[in-house]
């Protein structure tokens, strides 16, 4: 790893990064600290964080860590202050964590579908809250979140995640033309199937699967490209993007067929 030099993708920028503790989160964390950015990581299992910033200290990064439960507004305070007390800045912000899960409405379970609502929705919207007066301070900064490409049309056992994704996406959409005067700037990022702990629970087909290490520099480079949106693998963006045009009827006669 190195630190900050003169070529614009090794400004020694500071990240901070929830969910950082595996998958996407955790190489995102590692591909930063590759570009000699300081990192914060946090999630909340203190173990996995403590053996990531180890191993990102010991090839020459700087990292620090705290558990962060997003789902807790105080703790999400306590991260961000732990940040900025540590690093004196946020240049960026990668909002990662999140949950998936079946969910089935003939079974439904209104515990399950406020699980995935808080740790998806409702944390993105604490985090937005405590980060965009903090980078108004700063006069700059990105906020990034971490949606999907399956949130574009429902998918049966899938409704409360693509529901929450899809919301996200929205609620992004508008803060990226209304921050953008204040000189903050949010990114969508829209990944396909990545191969993680959270799809490897996934019996069903999933094309495109990508390694998380890849998934990590496609992001980390769109957002030091300011790309408001970032979705890939483009073949499955592609169908992301036509499935939206799909009438109802049609969508809803696809999954009545077996």
């Amino acid at each position: 790893m190195t630190t900050a030099n003169k070529t614009s993708d090794k400004v020694e920028k500071v990240v901070l990064i929830t969910g950082a503790s595996r998958g996407i989160g955790k190489q995102l964390a590692f591909e930063c600290a590759r570009r000699g950015f300081r990192t914060l990581l946090c999630s909340r299992n203190a173990e996995l964080l403590e053996a990531n910033c180890a191993a990102i200290n010991e090839l020459g990064g700087n990292a620090r860590f705290i558990t962060c439960d997003v789902t807790n507004d105080e703790e999400l305070n306590r991260a961000i202050t732990f940040t900025l007390d540590t690093f004196g800045r946020i240049d960026i912000a990668i909002l990662n964590a999140g949950i998936g899960g079946s969910n089935n409405f003939s079974d439904f379970d209104q515990g399950s579908f406020d699980k995935v609502f808080a740790t998806n929705v409702t944390s993105v919207i604490h985090g937005l809250n405590l980060l965009i007066p903090v980078m108004k301070r700063q006069g700059s900064g990105t906020i990034a979140c971490i949606c999907s490409l399956a949130d574009t049309r429902a998918i049966p056992g899938n409704g409360p995640y693509i529901a929450s994704k899809s919301a996200i996406h929205i609620l992004l959409e508008a803060a990226t033309i209304e921050l953008k005067p204040l000189g903050i700037n949010v990114v969508t990022v829209r990944p396909g199937f990545i191969d993680t702990d959270l799809n490897s629970q996934n019996k069903t087909w999933m094309p495109m699967l990508m390694k998380s290490e890849r998934a990590a520099k496609i992001i980390v480079n769109g957002i030091l490209k300011n790309r408001p949106n970032i979705s890939f693998p483009l073949p499955m963006a592609f169908v992301s993007a036509i499935s939206r045009i799909i009438p109802p009827f049609i969508w809803r006669f696809i999954f009545r067929v077996k």
